[in-house]
């Protein structure tokens, strides 16, 4: 399967794994099986893939029986340990700028998820939307695991800056899950199930605290660092690769440049902006990488045009013979017998 995650530090699944160690489990062979190390996870600049995060989390949650692993346990922040985002924010000079940094590199983060941070009269509200890999990964229990990582490892931070007791309530969308009884040990604040949203609610002066961890020339560079690796993103061979990830894994159903947008964590137009500044469009990035596809499946396979035209998302086989014939300048089938022929010995 295509990475389509941003790599994160390896040190994001040291707690899990930690976790499952002193319930008695053997994690080795499972790291081993992905590629991975235990003393390797501590390693500096080792990454892993989202693929090796969620079937290590998805081992420990179902085959484990350990759906707690997606509470943050550690007491204190480790900053040598944390990526780029996590060193801006623990160098922020208050714990809302803190915030701010995750909400404004929220791409970047461990766990991708679109995030808001408001400030209301009364209280302020971090809220999150879907995570990256929902369509990817849509059980029930994945979409727990995320929204508990964020949580607690917000609540953490908060803790460390003797700020939980400014906690309103916790908001969560899904129903108690079998491990309730973990939020009542960890969350020192309300928490409710079965809400609208997923959110933590406090009140606003925790914005306006200053954090003593703030360093304004470590978050200087850690700034620098999280804008260098945007730019990277929004390159051509980045961005264009990252979309043609996301078509490659939604079967016939190619997303709509709204639902794509979302995926990316932008707005559509931005979306729409950024691919115009590359000199291409959605449709385009699509049409190319159909036209690949198409390539490979007349050249490589026996299906039939019709069926490769369904298989790429076509309702109609004159629309994939028209939109082929555009950029091959013949039609699915004259350019199949055409490959036929140089493929035929010589006399």
């Amino acid at each position: 399967m295509k990475d389509l995650w941003q790599r994160a530090p390896a040190s994001y699944l040291l707690d899990p794994v930690t976790q499952v160690e002193r319930a008695g489990f053997s994690i080795g062979p499972l790291l081993r099986k992905i590629g991975l190390t235990r003393e390797g996870l501590a390693a500096p600049g080792k990454f892993v893939s989202y693929e090796q995060h969620y079937v290590l989390i998805r081992y420990c949650v179902i085959d484990l029986g350990m759906p707690e692993v997606g509470f943050v346990q550690e007491e204190s922040l480790h900053l040598l340990n944390a990526d780029a985002v996590g060193r801006a924010a623990a160098a922020s000079a208050t714990v809302g700028d803190s915030l701010g940094t995750y909400v404004r590199f929220q791409n970047l983060v461990a766990t991708p998820v679109a995030m808001t941070l408001e400030r209301f009269r009364g209280f302020a509200r971090l809220r999150l939307g879907r995570l990256q890999h929902e369509a990817e990964y849509p059980e029930a229990w994945h979409r727990v695991w995320g929204v508990e990582t964020l949580l607690s490892s917000t609540y953490l931070a908060l803790r460390v800056a003797h700020l939980q007791h400014r906690i309103q309530q916790i908001s969560l969308s899904y129903p108690p899950p079998v491990h309730a009884e973990v939020y009542a040990q960890t969350f020192d604040c309300p928490v409710r199930f079965g809400q609208p949203h997923d959110e933590i609610t406090f009140d606003p002066e925790v914005l306006d605290t200053p954090q003593r961890s703030a360093d304004p020339s470590v978050y200087a560079v850690a700034i620098r660092q999280c804008q260098h690796s945007v730019e990277k993103l929004l390159r051509r061979a980045d961005l264009v690769d990252h979309i043609e990830g996301i078509l490659l894994t939604s079967g016939r159903e190619m997303p709509s440049i709204e639902v794509l947008a979302e995926r990316l964590m932008m707005s559509t137009r931005t979306l729409q902006r950024r691919l115009r500044l590359l000199g291409t469009s959605y449709r385009d990035v699509k049409n190319k990488l159909r036209h690949r596809l198409a390539l490979e499946l007349l050249e490589e396979t026996e299906m039939s045009v019709q069926q490769i035209a369904w298989s790429l998302g076509y309702t109609e086989p004159a629309n994939f013979t028209s939109a082929f014939k555009a950029l091959a300048g013949v039609s699915p089938q004259t350019h199949r017998d055409g490959v036929a022929l140089t493929r035929l010995p010589s006399d």
